[in-house]
């Protein structure tokens, strides 16, 4: 708004600098004459073309103004979706990193288990068979 009250003050200059010339005109030569007066509409013309040029200029320069402020945000709300996913897919894969750890933990400790567990087995069923002998030796000595 500031920018179009400044462009209509430079038009109502143009106006009244174009309407003293015309007035100086007038002046020096006593009578209007025809020529007088289309040339007083020409430079009417171009200046009120002036103004309507700068006008557009401004309108120009604040939509383009408005498109890269846009176009800014567009640009910053995309670059904030991309380090969300980002982030996501960084989660997901430590997710299934962990999960992978404890799959490897858990096969390891029941592989431990099966090997405690056998040979744990495997000296019961000595002692077991040691007692068995020493029975029997007991039996045949009886």
């Amino acid at each position: 708004m500031n920018l179009l009250t400044v462009a209509i003050q430079e038009e109502e200059e143009l106006q009244a600098g174009a309407g003293a010339r015309a007035g100086l005109m007038k002046k020096s030569a006593g009578a209007l004459s025809v020529d007088d007066i289309s040339s007083d509409v020409i430079i009417q013309q171009e200046a009120t073309d002036e103004v309507i040029s700068r006008e557009l200029q401004l309108a120009v320069g604040i939509l383009s103004w408005r498109l890269q402020k846009d176009v800014a945000c567009y640009l910053e709300i995309a670059i904030a979706k991309r380090c969300r996913l980002h982030k996501l897919i960084r989660q997901r894969f430590a997710l299934a990193l962990k999960i992978q750890q404890e799959d490897f933990a858990l096969i390891i400790h029941l592989s431990q288990d099966e090997v405690s567990d056998a040979s744990n087995s495997s000296i019961q069923s000595r002692a077991t068979v040691s007692s068995r002998r020493n029975s029997r030796r007991k039996e045949s000595k009886k």
